[in-house]
Formats: structure tokens, sequence, C-alpha cells
């Protein structure tokens, strides 16, 4: 299938019905910076800037689901507390019912807690147990199962050895999909793959198969062998094993291939797991053939290893990858950690530093004079770009018109440029403290006073510079402009 008719496909898919059965759990961030350390012990003292809660676990998928249009339902235990609130409320955001989540009192939901000082990774505290579930809390799991199964089009299990995936649960999940002839594919961290047997497939990353099989994964052969093992042992339709950047291997009963990821440069493959199994499943679930889903779940995974943590993806930023806008000049998009070791090297070559920040939805002249403007005023420009979600919050949901994918890469083209960086706040203050330019800029229709950042930026010797602007165009005047066009014609 040429990319030309993937990108058909991937749009053409309706809103198939996927049931997620997994370990829902929280996953917490607390953000900081760290000035100090505490007088009663050698700890480093952060002061929290903000907090931030997502759906982790098997979580993770509902979301990637729902973002792909999915109609998504779900599965899963969580204590009678306030992370179990919290669970909720992410699923309730989703718009996804919270039919099939049974709260079990005294038992604590599972928090994974991060503690990020900028960039770096101060502690990790889990707070979970992963003891067995009573027979009335998998009498329950079960025969939502049972009842939710006919109404679907694919079942995903997403296990993270947290308990709910019994053996009981396990099997009888498995069963009721065969019984009534729909897909279960099957993630498993727990070791135990025999559980799933009966399963359309299971998609162990390359360390798992080999945990699973004895085999090691170092040749195109003992790939294929490990596949054709897992397929075996565990009665499978077909056999799956993800293999980060290197994409992903398939093996039915009448061929094997793997499927190369597409070049991009790799930022952080966490989630690229989940990313494979949410895609593979919707396109399942949407009535194509497994080889189909496979290409597009490569193409997402390489959208996912190129950022850094776990965001959903779209269609439209799938489609976007399909039509190659990713190759512009990927290798100007940097992490956080990346730009510190950029600025740290700029600073031991004596490099003046510019900063700014920005949606930079529709590209037009201004936004071209301005960055023009903002180059000329050092030696390395970097370029601050708010994602989606932070845009949405500043513009309102039907912004941005272009999603962070396309606005990242057709920025990568412009030759002032040196870096660029997503942020997800609604301000850029704390990349500016992380940066500490030589010189802010921001736009004349601000005051300096105005400018977020310039008293920080100030304090230690840098300047803030207001930029000239174009008058008279807008990227919100653009759009006001065509919505005026198409109500004249269309009426």
């Amino acid at each position: 299938m040429t990319d030309g008719n993937l990108e058909e496909l991937i749009t053409g898919i309706g809103k198939p019905r996927v049931l997620v059965v997994g370990d829902l759990m929280l996953d917490r961030y607390i953000w900081g910076d760290v000035g100090r350390i505490s007088p009663e012990a050698p700890v480093p003292v952060l002061k929290v800037e903000r907090e931030e809660n997502k759906l982790g676990g098997s979580g993770s998928v509902i979301a990637n689901l729902v973002c792909l249009g999915a109609q998504t339902s779900c599965c899963g235990v969580i204590g009678d507390d306030y992370h179990g609130g919290l669970v909720l409320a992410e699923l309730e955001k989703l718009g996804v019912a919270a039919k099939g989540i049974f709260a079990v009192p005294g038992r604590p939901t599972g928090v994974k807690t991060r503690v990020i000082a900028r960039v770096q990774h101060v502690v990790r505290v889990d707070n979970e147990d992963t003891s067995p579930f009573s027979l009335d809390i998998e009498d329950k799991v079960v025969r939502f199962i049972a009842d939710a199964v006919p109404e679907q089009d694919l079942v995903i299990i997403s296990d993270y050895n947290k308990g709910l995936l019994s053996e009981r649960v396990a099997r009888e999940t498995v069963a009721a999909a065969r019984k009534h002839k729909k897909p279960v594919l099957v993630d498993s961290k727990s070791g135990q793959a025999a559980r799933f047997s009966g399963s359309t497939t299971i998609t162990p990353n390359r360390r798992e198969a080999e945990q699973l099989t004895g085999l090691v994964l170092d040749s195109e052969e003992n790939i294929r062998r490990a596949a054709q093992k897992l397929m075996q042992d565990l009665d499978l339709a077909f056999a799956t094993i993800t293999l980060d950047r290197e994409g992903i291997a398939i093996l039915s009963r009448d061929s094997f291939q793997i499927f190369p990821t597409h070049p991009v440069e790799v930022y952080d493959t966490t989630g690229a797991g989940d990313m494979a199994l949410s895609v593979m499943g919707f396109v399942m679930a949407g009535g194509c053939v497994v080889e189909d889903a496979v290409r597009l779940a490569n193409i997402a995974c390489g959208i996912e290893i190129s950022r850094v943590g776990v965001s959903p993806i779209t269609r439209q930023e799938i489609v976007a990858r399909i039509r190659g806008m990713q190759y512009l000049a990927p290798g100007k998009i940097k992490t956080q950690a990346e730009i510190v070791q950029v600025v740290a090297e700029a600073r031991r070559k004596n490099k003046r530093i510019v900063f700014t920040n920005g949606c930079f939805d529709l590209l037009h002249i201004g936004h071209i004079t301005y960055l023009q403007f903002a180059k000329a005023q050092g030696d390395i420009l970097i370029v601050a770009v708010n994602t989606d979600e932070s845009v949405r919050r500043l513009k309102g949901p039907s912004r941005p018109i272009l999603d962070q994918t396309h606005r990242g890469q057709i920025l990568s083209a412009i030759q002032w440029i040196d870096y660029i960086i997503f942020f997800g706040e609604d301000t850029p203050l704390e990349l500016i403290k992380l940066v500490r330019p030589d010189i802010l800029i921001k736009g004349a229709q601000y005051n300096k006073e105005e400018v977020v950042g310039a008293d920080f930026v100030e304090s230690y010797g840098g300047e803030v510079r207001l930029a000239p602007m174009v008058n008279g165009i807008s990227t919100t005047d653009i759009v006001h402009r065509i919505r005026e066009l198409y109500r004249d014609t269309s009426s």
C-alpha cells in the first residue's frame, strides 16, 4: 500500500468502538526548581511551581484512542480515594464513561509521582497495591466485560502487572472476545503471557520478547524465530514485536516482515509501545488489515519517539507525517535537556543567545520579519512554541489551525531560527529561566513592563528588545477573513 492510500485509509476510518481492559493509574508530575540543600539532610529542596495529572497505565491507551476518534470504553479498578477521583475526572475530560471502573475501599489508587527540577528527574514515588483483587471485584469485572464485548469492534488488554489481569480475568476476557469474534490485542508487562493464549496478538517489545522466548533478538532471523515461538506457544492469529526506532515485526501464517519506522531524530521512546497498541487497535477496529494497521502504527510511533514524554497523537498529525512534512529540518526541534546543552555550548563559545516565543499559527509576513529581526540581535535564536493544548487555552477551542507538528516543521525551514522548543504552559517564563537569554524579544505591541520574563532577564544584565510589527496583519485577522469569505461564498 502506498502512503497516499494510507492517508485515505486513516482519514476514512469512522468512530470504531474499542474496549480497553487494564490497569488504570494516575501519573502525577511535580515541577519546580532546586536552589539549596536541606539543612536537615543532604537532599535538594524543591520549590514547587506547578503540578500536573495525567492518566497512566491503560489510561494512556484510552487517551490515545480518544484522540484518534474512537468510541472508547474502559474497564479497570481504582481506590475509593482522592486519587481515584482524579482518575475519574481525567476520564470525564476525555468523554469516557466510567461504568466499567470499580472502586475498592481501602485500596489505594495506583499513583506514580515524578518530581522534576527543571529538566532533571529528582525522584519517582510509586504508591500502589499490586496484590490480587477479591473474588467479588473479579466477578464485577468479568460480568462487565462479558456484557460489553458484544458491542465492541475490538478489545485491547493493557496489563501493567498491577493486579487486575489475573489468570481468570485474562482468560475470560480473551474467551469473551473469541466467542463474539472480536479481535483482542494484548500488551502485558507481567511476563505471564500464557494467560493470554488465544488472543489475536500480543505486542511485546524487544526486551519482553527476549524474556518470553529465551532468544536474543540481535538479528532478523532471531526476531523471526521469536515471533514464530510466540505465535505457536500462545495460539495467536499473528505475532507482533515492537522494536522501538527499528519498527515493528509481524509474523502471520503466510509471511514475516519487519516494517521499518520512518527515519526521525529520536528524543524519547517512552510511550511508543502504548502508541503502537493504540493505533493498531484503532485501525483494525476500523476494519483494516493488519499490515495497514502496522504501517500506520509505525508512522505514529515515529511521531511519538520524536517527542519528549507521552502525548496522544491526532489523525491530522499522522497525515502530516505521511505527507513527509517531518523531513524539512527535524534537527532544529529540541527537548529541554538538549536546549540546556545547546546553551552551555553557546556560552563556552561566547555566543549571544536570543530568545522569543509565540504560537506561530498560520505563518505570515509579520512572523517572518519578526523572526528576521530577532536573529539579527545575536548569534543563536531559540524560538519557544506553544503546544496545541497551550494554544487552545490561550486562543480558544478552534485554535490552533495547524497542529504543533505542522507548526514546528514549518518553522524549522526558516533560516533565521536555530532551535525550536515546545512548551505547554501559558507563558514561557520557566523556559526563560532555563535558557537565561542575553536578549529577550517580544513584539512592539507590548510595553516592556508587559513582557513575560523581562524582570528576570534584566536582573542578570540581559536585555529586552521590542521588534517592530507589520501593521494590519495577524493570524487572528487571517482566520476572520477566511471565515468571512467562506460565509460570503456559501450564502
